[in-house]
This record gives structure tokens, C-alpha cells and sequence, in this order.
């Protein structure tokens, strides 16, 4: 072993991990890598290595400088990938033989270190707060009813911000107001708008919202709870307490080191407070930030991210760290095809709208192919038909082709890109049914469904029939959420006349009668939650959580009916009717069928994923490009080539908030939404490592899609 007070020159670092690895790094990775104090601005595009270098930067840190790893915070976009990044750094000091601890790297998304920074030293404005998770917050906002009753009633004055299309005659449904509200309120904070500023204005749609996001904060302290966004609010006043100074500056008498490094992963997707908590960090390290991203491959505007952090991240260094970055750019795609370079080169070069002021980073370079895949035959080709149908079925023949002449040896190695993975006609619907009908495995655990596998119906049916005797509330209801609930209520009617399900029958019809017996306002000794894990309990339930699959949606499921019952009277507790005997509180009942049901209608439920395994093998995998960023695929297939961009809510709202915001949109929002638009097909056409395939009809595809 070598010990840490011997230290390594990086140079020979860099050829310890090469041989260990059986990587070679570039000259512009090895400038990275070895960088020494100060900022450092790495822009890399596809498939250049970009992990690798943030990985062997971080290896350099601790090997060489003699930085403790709990001295550095490393922070990328996921937990997935924080974990990959950590689970890569340890294997490394394991290959090369030194006795490091790496797991001490703090490290995660920036939301989880703000919690866990926070909640390690003990930060009093936030220890004693609930953090809502992405279920748990809507249920919240959902229960404030004079906010939702503003948006409602005002909801033209945002109406951008209604994706789905709203009945003027009626207005939006309760739940469609929770969405605009909750979106709308991360903006305000991610953006750090002036909200006392706002409120000031002759706007009615700006002065209401500052009023009503005010009421908002001050529900959210008064239940001692906090949303993610809010989160990071706090962790910039934290920084600036005696607590924060004791975090960045450590303690000798407590054994608590300094940070002296802040490497962050991703920055084009950073939003403005999150990059402003980096700035303050920055500051008081020394300057010695390392930020790592790709303008061309910003995707999350709407979740808050400006990619303007990481095309100005330079003029931030001069203007606020009064320093000069080093910049860095990886250019050598070590991925994809030549030809396949070849095309998102000319892709990106030939949209005039990436040209303007603020679309990409300074001094950035074209691609070049320096990857082992080679091969004369034509690397992007396209599968047209004059229906979508027509094309997923040629689509399904040649996939079949490329397995039958063992050009894939695994369907994983296919990975079909969409705007949208719900398998309806205008996005997954025609390519899936193809496959499907050619018995080729799919995997789409995103395509917002999973409430309709037979199994999650019949549960849901089982739960609502055993409390709403004689499915009087259900009498109430009408619209989607009635035809979802009709959906439940028929799979476990039919479920019930099966042999295998005679314990669950006799439970329900055994509660029922006990139901029947209830006098009128009586608080019972059981929960909501109580009568679902009973269910649980029974077969032919029981039998399936021993399958790994049914296991993480049976975990799905519960969390989220947990979180609809923690905003419900007293946590869920069940109480009998204060009007009629014999029936379960009808307000309750009416709850579990608008709100429960109803936030399942507005965002579906997703099928949860294998953090360990992202794409399983066996399954041709159907993702949306947001999903595939960051993976590859030997063949790659993107649809939707009749495409043409649009400004949206994201962009609305950039522009709705500028004024009061300190940070300013680049350009109209227009050309925001067109640079998005093609960002995104960059993405997609360089997940493709040996074909792209471009898929659609006929006569339907834009210069937007293929470029100028």
C-alpha cells in the first residue's frame, strides 16, 4: 500500500490509471485532471469521457494534493449517478492499490447534501422539517385550498402553464391547479425572485402570485415542512450561519475537516439558486470549484435549469471570484461512429438559432471521432412508412434482421427514443404494439402505467370495495376518475370469483358486514394504511412479493398511498359516517376517490426502475432522450421526426419572472424553445455508438429533426 503522506505526481497518476483502467487519456483530460487550485470550467461533449475525467480529477485530488475525501464534495443531476461516480473512485483506489477511504466523498445531488449537511450540523431553522418528496408535495399543495381556489379562478392569467387543455366554461380540475401552482412556486424560488418586488407590480397575475406564494411559505412553516426547492433556500442562509462557517471551514475539536474542493457534475442543468449556493461555496474554498458539462446537452428547463449557467460560467468567475477559469474542452468522441460524429457535427453547426448570443459556450470545437468503432456501411439510415404503423412494422422486421445475423447479441443493445414513452398512437403506442407482435421484450418502465397492470387494478379494487360498502361514495363521482375506479372495481370483482383469491373475497365481504354495524361518528382503531397491508397480506397478493418486480411496485404503491394519507384526518385514521350508520366517513371516501385517484389521472405512475441495473437485459428499452442521457446504445432509433419546436410554460415563465428575477433570459422565448428543440435531438442521435436510426412517416420530417 502506499501510504497518503507520500503523495503522487499526477503525471504518474495518469499512467497508473491508464494501465489499470486500459484507458488513454487525452491531452485535454490530462489538463483536467491535473489542474491544480483555482476555478476550472471543463465543457465535454458526448461521449468524451467526461465521468472519467471527474473521477480521475477526484483521484488526483485525494492521491496527490493530499485532500482528505471528506474535504470534497462531488454533485451530479442523480442519485444514480452520484453512486456510479462514488462506486468508480473506490473501485479505482482498489485497482491501484492504496488504502484510502473514498466513501467518505460526500456526495449526491445537491438537494440530498443540502439535507444531510443541514440536518449533520444540526442547522435550527430546518432540523425539525418534513422534506416533501416529489408525492408527498402535490398531496400538500393539493389540501391548501385557497391557493388552489386563486388558480383556479384566475387560471388565464397563467394559462400557459395549463399543458392539457382546459373547458373555458369550467376552468381547471383541482388537481390540474395544483400542478401550475407547484410548478410555478419552484420557479419563484429556483429563479430567487424578489417576491416583495412582485407583489409591488400592476400586473394582477404578478402581484397575486407574490400574495399567494407568501401564503404558500408560510403553510409550509407553519406545518414545519419544506419542498425541495425551498430546501436549497435554506441552505443558502445556513451557509451563512456559524453552523455553515463550521461546515466549510471545519473544527479541529470535533474532528470535522474543511471543504476545500466542490466539483460539480452536469452544470448545464443547474438552476440559478443552485448555482448561486455553488458561487458561495466557491468563495469560501478558495475558488476551487470544478464545473463539468455540455451546453448542446441541456435538457432540464423545465425543472429549472438555465443553461446559461454554464455558457457564463466564465464571466461569473471574473465578475464575482475576480479569477480567470481554466478552460477546458474534450472534443474526442470516444463513442460513436465516424459517420455518426459526422452528423450531430453537421446537426448542431447547421442550426443557425445555436449560433445567437447565449445558445453555447465559448470556444467550443467540433467533435472528433476517436472511438474503436469503425466500419464501411452507412452508420444513419432511416425506416420511413406512409403510417407510423407502417414504419414500426418495418422497424420490428429489421430489428429481427440485426438479431437473426447477430449484429446485437443482447436486445438491450437497442434502445428506441421518444418525446413521450406512453404507449399511446402519437409517441411509444405503434413501436411497441410492433415489437409486441413480434414477441421482441420491451422494457418502458416510464411510460406512466403502471396503474394499469391487472394486478395494481385489482389491489386498488380490493381497497376501495372493502371501505365503500355498497360503493355508495362511488355514487358520487363522475368523469376520468370515475372510469378509473370503475377500471379497479371491475378487476377485483372478477379477481374475487377465482378460487385463488377466496381469502381476500371473505376479508372484504368479513369487513363489509363490519362496516355495516357502525354507528354514526365512530373514530376506529385502524388506518387506511392497516386495510391496505391486509390486503397485502392475502393471496394472491402475498404470493407475488417474492417476485422482484411486483416487490418494487408493491413499494411504489404504498409510498404513495402513504403520502395521500398523511394530508388526510389524523394520518389516515378511519371513522365512520357523522350522517348515516353503517358506511366510512363519505367526505373520507370522497377523498380517496378525487384526490388519490385523481392525482393518479393527472400523473400517472411510473414503473420503478433497477437503480442497479438501468437497462436490463433481454428488453429492447423504450426511454424518452431525457432518460437515455448520459447512456449508449450500439443502435439507437429516435422517432417523432415530424417535430417542430414551440415556446412552452418553461419559457413563459423565464419570461414572466425576468423582472423581478436577477437572472435574465437569453433571447425570445421562441429561440429558447427552438435551441431546446434541437439540444434534444442532439442528445438522442449521439446515444448511438455503431447505427442510427432515424424512424418515422413519410413526407412528415422537419429541417428542425435533420438539420439545415
Amino acid at each position: 500500500m502506499i501510504a497518503l503522506s507520500q503523495g503522487l505526481e499526477a503525471a504518474e497518476l495518469i499512467q497508473r490509471l491508464e494501465k489499470v483502467t486500459g484507458n488513454t487519456y487525452s491531452d485535454d483530460q490530462k489538463t483536467a485532471i491535473s489542474h491544480g487550485k483555482g476555478p476550472l470550467w471543463i465543457t465535454a461533449g458526448p461521449g468524451s469521457g467526461k465521468t472519467e475525467v471527474l473521477v480521475a480529477r477526484t483521484l488526483k485530488l485525494i492521491l496527490c494534493d493530499e485532500i482528505k475525501p471528506e474535504s470534497i464534495i462531488l454533485t451530479t443531476f442523480t442519485e444514480r449517478a452520484s453512486k456510479s461516480l462514488l462506486n468508480r473512485v473506490s473501485s479505482y483506489v482498489d485497482d491501484l492499490g492504496i488504502d484510502v477511504d473514498a466513501t467518505s466523498i460526500r456526495t449526491g445531488t445537491l438537494h440530498s447534501i443540502c439535507n444531510s449537511v443541514m440536518r449533520d450540523f444540526r442547522y435550527p431553522d430546518y432540523i425539525d422539517l418534513e422534506l416533501l418528496d416529489e408525492n408527498s408535495r402535490p398531496f400538500f399543495l393539493y389540501n391548501q385550498d385557497p391557493i388552489i381556489e386563486y388558480f383556479q379562478e384566475r387560471w388565464q392569467r397563467y394559462q400557459p402553464l395549463f399543458k392539457y387543455g382546459v373547458n373555458p366554461a369550467y376552468g381547471p380540475n383541482k388537481w390540474l391547479a395544483t400542478d401550475a401552482a407547484g410548478y410555478l412556486f419552484d420557479r419563484v424560488t429556483e429563479f430567487r425572485v424578489d417576491v416583495d418586488k412582485m407583489g409591488e407590480s400592476d400586473d394582477p397575475a404578478a402581484s397575486g402570485l407574490a400574495r399567494i406564494y407568501k401564503q404558500y411559505r408560510q403553510g409550509l412553516r407553519q406545518s414545519y415542512r419544506s419542498d425541495l426547492s425551498v430546501l436549497q433556500e435554506y441552505f443558502l442562509q445556513f451557509l451563512g450561519t456559524a453552523h455553515g462557517k463550521q461546515f466549510l471551514g471545519g473544527d479541529e475539536e470535533r474532528d470535522i475537516a474543511p471543504v476545500e474542493y466542490l466539483l460539480v457534475d452536469e452544470f448545464q442543468d443547474t438552476n440559478p439558486i443552485q448555482e448561486d449556493i455553488y458561487f458561495l461555496i466557491a468563495k469560501a474554498i478558495g475558488n476551487n470549484i470544478t464545473v463539468v458539462g455540455d451546453d448542446d446537452q441541456a435538457l432540464y428547463r423545465f425543472r429549472g435549469g438555465t443553461v446559461d449557467s454554464l455558457v457564463s460560467f466564465g464571466d461569473r468567475c471574473r465578475k464575482e471570484l475576480g479569477v480567470e477559469p481554466k478552460t477546458v474542452n474534450l472534443n474526442e468522441n470516444l463513442r460513436s461512429h465516424p459517420g455518426i460524429v459526422d452528423w450531430i457535427n453537421n446537426y448542431i453547426s447547421s442550426e443557425k438559432v445555436m449560433q445567437q448570443k447565449g445558445a453555447r459556450a465559448p470556444d467550443k470545437r467540433e467533435m472528433v471521432a476517436k472511438g474503436p468503432v469503425k466500419g464501411d456501411y452507412p452508420p444513419v439510415c432511416a425506416i420511413l412508412g406512409r403510417r407510423a404503423e407502417d414504419a414500426a412494422e418495418r422497424l420490428g422486421d429489421f430489428l429481427l434482421s440485426l438479431k437473426r445475423d447477430k449484429l446485437i447479441t443482447d436486445w438491450r443493445d437497442v434502445g428506441i427514443l421518444f418525446r413521450s414513452t406512453r404507449e399511446g398512437p402519437r409517441n411509444a403506442g405503434p413501436y411497441v404494439d410492433a415489437l409486441r407482435a413480434r414477441s421482441i421484450p420491451i422494457y418502458n418502465p416510464r411510460n406512466r402505467a403502471l396503474h394499469e397492470d391487472p394486478v395494481i387494478q385489482q389491489i386498488f379494487g380490493a381497497l376501495v370495495v372493502t371501505l365503500d360498502r355498497d360503493l355508495v361514495a362511488y355514487g358520487s363521482i363522475s368523469g376520468r376518475v370515475k372510469d378509473m375506479a370503475d377500471d379497479w372495481i371491475g378487476a377485483y370483482q372478477a379477481l374475487a370469483r377465482m378460487p385463488q383469491a377466496k381469502q381476500l373475497a371473505e376479508y372484504v365481504k368479513e369487513s363489509q358486514q363490519s362496516i355495516a354495524k357502525l354507528p354514526i361518528k365512530e373514530v376506529l382503531g385502524i388506518t387506511l394504511m392497516d386495510v391496505f397491508y391486509r390486503i397485502l397480506s392475502l393471496p394472491p397478493f402475498t404470493d407475488l412479493k417474492s417476485d422482484p418486480n411486483y416487490a418494487t411496485r408493491f413499494a411504489e404503491i404504498t409510498d404513495l398511498l402513504d403520502a395521500f394519507s398523511a394530508f388526510t384526518l389524523q394520518y389516515g385514521v378511519l371513522r365512520s359516517s357523522s350522517s348515516a350508520e353503517g358506511l366510512i366517513s363519505f367526505r373520507f371516501l370522497q377523498s380517496l376517490y378525487r384526490e388519490f385517484t385523481g392525482f393518479i389521472d393527472t400523473y400517472g405512475l411510473n414503473d420503478p426502475e433497477d437503480e442497479e441495473e438501468v437497462m436490463p437485459a433481454g428488453y429492447v428499452q423504450v426511454m424518452t432522450v431525457h432518460q437515455a442521457k448520459g447512456l449508449q446504445f450500439p443502435v439507437v432509433v429516435v422517432d417523432n421526426l415530424g417535430d417542430t419546436p414551440k415556446s412552452g410554460s418553461d419559457h413563459w415563465t423565464e419570461d414572466f419572472l425576468a423582472s423581478w428575477s436577477r437572472r435574465k433570459p437569453f433571447g425570445t422565448a421562441q429561440a429558447r424553445a427552438e435551441q431546446d428543440f434541437v439540444r434534444r435531438y442532439y442528445v438522442a442521435y449521439s446515444r448511438a455508438r455503431n447505427l442510427l436510426i432515424l424512424c418515422g412517416r413519410q413526407n412528415s420530417t422537419t429541417s428542425w429533426v435533420l438539420g439545415e
